[in-house]
């Protein structure tokens, strides 16, 4: 993303205080051409009759986050530039320092016009753990000159939601926003709007022809918007019609709140990915939460859709422990699909652990059936079920696909992705078995180097085929992760820290292990290259 774009698309959150831009942008959220309603805030102070609010404890006082939340909306009022960025927080994307010459005369500062609000520090715990954890607000820091954690470092943050009316289209209507507040060597300063990540539900479309109600999805990359054009929704009785950004973690909502039915509305509109995304339109009760559309940018092919599609499924039921929806993503000729278990063996059926924060994606399109003939463990999977390789590949179609998840051990978080290979099923995709491909494990001796020397000892479990790697001071080192490779198996366990540039403070990280045989090696990878730190070798009749 552009620099001039994540000015449109950061201010979209607090466009009614501030709305910097590279230009007007008269759309709407909403396309009947009023304003969506939002739920009324009742818990908010009442307001006095010069727009500012009755105080409500300490985040009032002078200086306090509330204090200089008031001098930001205050100077925006005036429509002075100057006061806007004394309140603002040196980081702050509309901050008038962090502009060029150029673009503050590009720039469109778009000033709300509102005549009465009210505010509130709405989270006693909001801390700056939260806006780390904000939609998008990485990518921002990608286009300065320092990181995200260095901004956070040893400063308090607050939370505050912001009710005020303003006039759109000769209405008034209220609308609430909410705002990250953080301290600056101590001083208080408006930061960014608040994005709070949303769960994208999972699943395919439901196939009733009441719900087919979206026409299509037009997707703006120039203004990273995607519209959604519907039609028929005014008949439904629901809550709300959403529509989400998978990528972005974000959605846009449409209510009515004078009746039952959704509001009669031609689209909506919701921020987007251009680098990758998959919009996801979802119909919420007040009991339940359907998806009626999903469509990805940039486009799929027909194929490639399809099969993630039911790979998503597939990773959705074994996280729902859906027994019934894990066996429809299944192949007919998996060897744990129902129809091809024991009554006993689908009584002792489990679904394990299931997979935390699931990413899943097609690896190689140019796999085929080819692949799964020349496979070493085929025949290993062939054998378990009354089928030849001839008649299960037999004119169809495969791909490699992957499900990247993250695992605890010892109190490390570790990455790891399981590869999943996709087979039609008399011409539909389905989810066949689990590949096992080897990968490539560094070459070379340990580097003699003091600080790397950071292996104490490596434990092997024959009975379990796990080694234990135990580890001491490596959380000094400033690196991308540590990686254990098993040179037998091709296969590696890795650790990382999500909230520091150094390596965990991880004393064990286990890795699979080749019993009768095997070589562990020890690795520390940074951005631009991979060291190796350790080997050791495992021979069953030298260790027992």
């Amino acid at each position: 993303m552009k620099r001039r774009q994540y000015i449109a698309a950061v201010g979209t959150a607090g466009a009614s205080l501030l709305a910097g831009c590279t230009g007007n942008d008269d759309s709407d959220d909403g396309g009947d051409g009023t304003d969506t309603p939002r739920p009324d805030n009742s818990d908010t102070p009442t307001e006095t009759p010069n727009g500012s609010a009755t105080p409500d404890g300490g985040g009032d006082t002078e200086g306090g986050p509330l204090a200089v939340l008031d001098s930001y909306i205050e100077a925006a009022r005036e429509e002075d530039v100057d006061a806007l960025g004394d309140a603002m927080h040196s980081r702050h994307p509309f901050n008038p320092d962090n502009l060029s010459e150029s673009e503050m005369e590009n720039a469109s500062f778009e000033f709300g016009s509102y005549e009465n609000y009210e505010r509130e520090l709405v989270d006693d715990e909001f801390s700056t753990d939260d806006i780390e954890e904000m939609p998008t607000i990485g990518r921002w820091f990608e286009q300065m000159d320092v990181t995200l954690a260095d901004v956070l470092d040893g400063e308090k943050a607050a939370l505050a939601e912001v009710t005020y009316e303003t006039t759109e289209d000769g209405s008034t209507v209220e609308k609430t926003e909410q705002l990250t507040l953080l301290t600056e060597d101590g001083e208080w300063q408006v930061f960014f709007p608040y994005q709070e990540p949303v769960e994208v539900p999972q699943g395919e479309p439901v196939d009733d022809d009441q719900y087919r109600v979206v026409d299509g999805v037009e997707f703006d990359t120039a203004s990273e918007r995607a519209t959604v054009n519907v039609s028929g929704v005014g008949d439904i009785e629901a809550k709300e019609l959403v529509v989400y950004s998978a990528s972005l973690k974000k959605n846009s909502k449409a209510w009515s709140q004078e009746a039952e039915t959704l509001p009669s509305l031609n689209y909506l509109v919701t921020p987007f990915d251009p680098e990758g995304d998959e919009i996801v339109v979802t119909i919420r009760f007040e009991d339940r939460e359907i998806v009626v559309h999903r469509e990805s940018y940039p486009q799929e092919s027909a194929d490639e859709n399809d099969a993630l599609r039911v790979l998503e499924s597939y990773v959705a039921g074994i996280n729902n422990e859906d027994f019934d929806a894990v066996a429809d993503a299944m192949h007919s000729s998996h060897p744990a699909h129902p129809d091809n278990l024991s009554e006993e063996e689908r009584e002792n059926a489990s679904f394990g652990s299931g997979y935390t924060d699931p990413e899943t994606t097609i690896i190689d399109e140019a796999f085929g059936t080819d692949d799964i003939r020349e496979w070493d463990a085929s025949k290993f999977w062939f054998n378990q079920i009354d089928a030849t390789p001839e008649e299960v590949l037999a004119g169809e179609e495969a791909v490699l696909g992957g499900i990247t998840y993250t695992d605890s051990e010892n109190g490390t978080t570790v990455e790891r992705t399981e590869q999943i290979i996709l087979l039609t099923d008399d011409g539909d995709w389905r989810v066949f078995v689990t590949y096992d491909r080897r990968i490539a494990v560094p070459q070379g001796e340990p580097v003699d180097n003091d600080q790397y020397r950071v292996v104490d000892s490596v434990e092997f479990d024959t009975e379990t085929e796990r080694v234990e790697v135990n580890f001491s001071d490596v959380g000094d080192i400033e690196a991308k992760e540590l990686v254990v490779y098993s040179t037998s198996l091709g296969d590696s366990s890795r650790a990382w820290s999500k909230e520091s540039e150094t390596l965990p403070s991880a004393a064990v990280v286990t890795s699979p292990f080749d019993p009768e045989g095997d070589e562990i090696v020890v690795t520390i990878r940074f951005e631009d290259r991979e060291i190796v730190i350790h080997r050791e070798t495992y021979e069953p009749d030298a260790n027992n």
